[in-house]
């Protein structure tokens, strides 16, 4: 007697424990994907930040021909994005900033610096904290000799803990350019001069 108390309720409360279930990982997706899209910042922040910009001494940056640049040619605002392939922030900011400013392209322009911390090739580092970034630099520059420096920067970003030589060798390949000659540029005294004056 008391085994079918048990089972009957337990059968009447199934069908409310698999809409609960689904419900739950429901709004455990939505939660995730609210929490990974761009948010507008508040008026506050906004003022905040303002505040705190109107308070940094400026500083001429010459920019050269091998930074690349996304947005408008003629922009009212350009916004510098001193970055590291190996750099998770870095990645964040690469995932969000282009979609973000997206409305906005034709009034904004993001260039690029690499700025790897990697003493190998950044004289400013007194120790290496990513073995690879200053290669990834590397390869980002000689794809965008390729024509394609932002594709190739998103699928750094996106592969971030894969990053290697082979790797950047298999990408290049991937895109459908001659290995040999994407290999060369990777070891040219030119790329890495761009990368250490950065």
């Amino acid at each position: 007697m008391k085994l079918s108390l048990f089972k009957s309720p337990a059968r009447l409360n199934t069908p409310l424990i698999a809409v609960g279930v689904i419900f739950g990982v429901g709004v455990l997706f939505l939660t995730s994907l609210a929490k990974s899209a761009p948010k507008r910042p508040s008026q506050a922040m906004i003022d905040r930040a303002l505040a705190t910009f109107k308070t940094i001494p400026s500083k001429t940056v010459e920019l050269g021909m091998h930074h690349p640049r996304w947005g408008s040619d003629q922009p009212k605002v350009t916004i510098l994005d001193f970055s590291d392939f190996e750099c998770p922030y870095c990645a964040r900011a690469g995932r969000v900033l282009k979609p973000y400013l997206a409305e906005f392209q034709n009034d904004v322009q993001i260039v690029y610096i690499n700025y790897p911390l990697d003493a190998t090739c950044n004289s400013n580092m007194e120790r290496s904290f990513h073995k690879q970034a200053c290669l990834a630099s590397y390869a980002a520059l000689c794809a965008q000799q390729e024509g394609d420096f932002w594709g190739y920067h998103d699928q750094i970003f996106e592969n971030q803990k894969n990053l290697n030589r082979a790797f950047f060798l298999d990408l290049a390949e991937e895109r459908g350019w001659d290995r040999v000659q994407f290999e060369a540029c990777l070891d040219s005294a030119a790329i890495k001069e761009m990368v250490q004056k950065d």
